[in-house]
């Protein structure tokens, strides 16, 4: 029979002392600064001609009405909670953990509709009706909140979540600008701008990858 003595169970609070001596250095601010002129950029260049929100995976018709009114008064209030943080000065950590939460949210909300009742069962499960998967997914992810692996979500996540959102930053102007490239000259400067965000993000995803590894 094999032997257990001196095996140590992988909990969470195990690896947040291993991972103690593993501090990630930290990001440029240049990346977050980067992100924000780009998306304004962006901004700008839809205000030209907007870009198309479309739901096509539901009906177009009461229902999928019903369902959008209610995502967008619950991600109106998310965004009052995220805009109150950073007014009240909220660091990237504090704005990732918040956004974490308000995903989690979303995942409860999701996970719900297999148990939800009444009118709203009626409209949304069976007239629109929910993936299973999708179900299942939620109820798995929200479970793995305090899994050992978490530690290193809540560590190392933020650095991450800056890099992902400059990289979307970027790839979000260049489909606009390319998009509006006949109604609006694109400047010297924004094209300066958007090959310094590329670097970083080339530069520090890589620094990144390599202390993951």
């Amino acid at each position: 029979m094999a032997t257990t003595e001196g095996l140590v169970p992988i909990t969470r609070a195990y690896l947040a002392r291993y991972y103690d001596k593993y501090p990630l250095p930290p990001l440029p601010d240049t990346a977050t600064d980067l992100a924000a002129r780009l998306r304004a950029l962006s901004a700008d260049l839809t205000a030209v001609a907007p870009i198309a929100s479309v739901m096509t995976y539901m009906p177009q018709d009461f229902r999928g009405t019903l369902i959008r009114q209610q995502r967008e008064r619950s991600e109106r209030n998310k965004q009052v909670e995220v805009d109150a943080l950073v007014s009240a000065g909220g660091s990237i950590r504090d704005r990732y953990a918040l956004l974490w939460k308000q995903q989690m949210e979303r995942r409860v909300q999701l996970a719900q509709l297999g148990s939800a009742t009444g009118v709203y069962k009626t409209l949304v499960r069976y007239l629109v009706g929910v993936p299973q998967v999708s179900e299942i997914r939620a109820v798995f992810t929200i479970s793995f909140m305090q899994l050992p692996m978490e530690e290193q979500r809540e560590r190392y996540g933020p650095a991450l979540y800056t890099l992902t959102k400059l990289v979307l930053a970027i790839r979000l102007y260049l489909h606009v600008s390319l998009a509006r490239y006949g109604q609006r000259k694109i400047e010297k400067d924004d094209i300066a701008m958007l090959q310094q965000a590329v670097i970083i993000y080339t530069q520090e995803f890589v620094k990144f990858t390599e202390f993951i590894g």
